[in-house]
């Protein structure tokens, strides 16, 4: 109780609050005494002009605080990140980014959309293997120029709620098609160096108008993960389908998010959490089935899909492995300087798309603060409504209905209709 006491009075009481107050007491009892006299007078009332100025002062300076509140929740993102995407591929315009034609787009200006984004790998084969080089000992070390100005940079996620914890760090990733496998090599960081770095890269911190991204990623073109002085923790966005409709559902993320507020995202979208992706038997490290204990995690923290029992009859008897297995691809946000994200598509073999739907709201009732929880609503699209859909740098057009999205959630549903159609010819061959 005492420590909920001190942390309430630091957040509350300020001068601003006690000169509030102090002022409007002795206000409040001139005016209770005049009303029970029966001899108000408004006039005598305002005379008191020193208290009234006063009192005017301190509530322009909450006017104020409440209008910087609201313009934090809602330009905070534009804040931290740029926004204006054909900006960033020009500026990274060496680097091999993605790229997506519209077969018949409405605009002739929307033919071919160039992303700021880059692929780093994509399956190929089915049985291409994943394997793992973790060191669990090694962390990441903030640059000193970040460390300096930490809690400058800090204020940018005022309106965001966020929290700190362990997180996996991509170093690099190797692909050897001749042996069928994908290496990662993998060591730890933590959130709070990714809000420093990553998700605030664009954050003027000082009157010479620096940022993280022109300090360590002026372009031309992105460097490697090896070369990285980011935090680079690993996230991850996925898309499950549904048994009856083969459709997928999409999140309209919460305006409380650390990053694409109020935006339409994928399934999933998290980090790579250490609290199922790593053993303690084994030292906290990583293993061969953790990217799939990783995702079955986020199916039951985002979706509430544990309820269906059909599919989670027995967690212990789910294998982390097959769903390991539909992750298929890797690639790089370079709105966020570079940050490692892989994605996944996983069938889901009971669960219709009403009982999908139950599970999440049901969720978004208990837990409307949980911050394990995206969002709030949700919608279902086929596969053919995605490959008939217009696809923009900040949006997708799906039935004539816009839905805004950043790059990343587009470039990730870009990325799967590659690699259907890839499997899909793979299988006519």
């Amino acid at each position: 109780m005492r420590r909920k006491i001190y942390f309430w009075v630091k957040e509350n009481v300020n001068s601003d609050t006690v000169r509030l107050a102090i002022l409007a007491i002795p206000l409040t009892v001139v005016l209770v005494l005049q009303i029970v006299k029966g001899e108000i007078n408004w006039m005598e009332f305002l005379d008191v002009s020193i208290l009234v100025t006063f009192v005017i002062l301190a509530v322009c300076d909450a006017i104020a605080n409440l209008v910087q509140k609201i313009v934090s929740e809602k330009a905070e993102d534009s804040a931290k990140l740029i926004t204006d995407y054909k900006k960033l591929t020009q500026k990274y315009q060496c680097t091999n980014l993605i790229s997506y034609v519209n077969a018949a787009p409405q605009k002739e200006e929307n033919k071919n959309v160039l992303y700021p984004e880059e692929c780093l790998w994509m399956r190929t084969r089915a049985d291409e293997q994943i394997l793992i080089q973790d060191e669990a000992e090694k962390f990441y070390n903030l640059p000193a120029q970040v460390m300096e100005h930490s809690g400058v940079i800090m204020e940018a996620h005022r309106a965001s709620t966020v929290y700190n914890q362990i997180n996996i760090r991509l170093d690099d990733l190797t692909a050897d098609p001749a042996e069928n496998t994908l290496t990662l090599c993998t060591s730890r960081t933590q959130y709070f160096d990714s809000l420093l770095t990553n998700r605030a890269c664009d954050y003027v911190f000082s009157d010479r108008k620096i940022t993280i991204r022109e300090m360590f990623e002026p372009g031309p073109y992105i460097k490697p993960l090896s070369l990285s002085k980011m935090s680079n923790h690993l996230g991850f966005n996925g898309f499950v389908m549904t048994s009856d409709r083969q459709s997928i559902p999409f999140i309209l993320r919460r305006k409380n998010m650390s990053i694409g507020k109020g935006l339409w995202g994928t399934s999933i979208g998290a980090s790579l959490k250490t609290m199922y992706a790593l053993d303690a038997a084994q030292g906290f490290k990583m293993n061969e089935t953790s990217l799939g204990r990783a995702i079955i995690g986020e199916l039951k923290d985002e979706l509430n899909i544990k309820k269906d029992r059909a599919f989670m009859r027995n967690e212990h008897e789910y294998d982390p492995r097959k769903v390991q297995d539909s992750i298929f691809a890797f690639y790089r946000d370079l709105v966020e300087c570079g940050k490692p994200q892989f994605l996944f598509c996983l069938q889901l073999e009971n669960t219709t798309e009403a009982q999908l739907s139950s599970f999440f709201a049901e969720k978004g009732k208990k837990d409307k603060n949980d911050v394990k929880t995206d969002g709030d609503e949700v919608r279902f699209f086929t596969i053919e409504q995605l490959k008939n859909a217009e696809y923009h740098i900040d949006k997708i057009v799906i039935d004539g209905n816009e839905y805004p999205m950043s790059p990343s959630y587009i470039i990730s549903v870009i990325l799967l209709l590659e690699y259907m159609k890839n499997r899909s010819q793979q299988l006519s061959a």
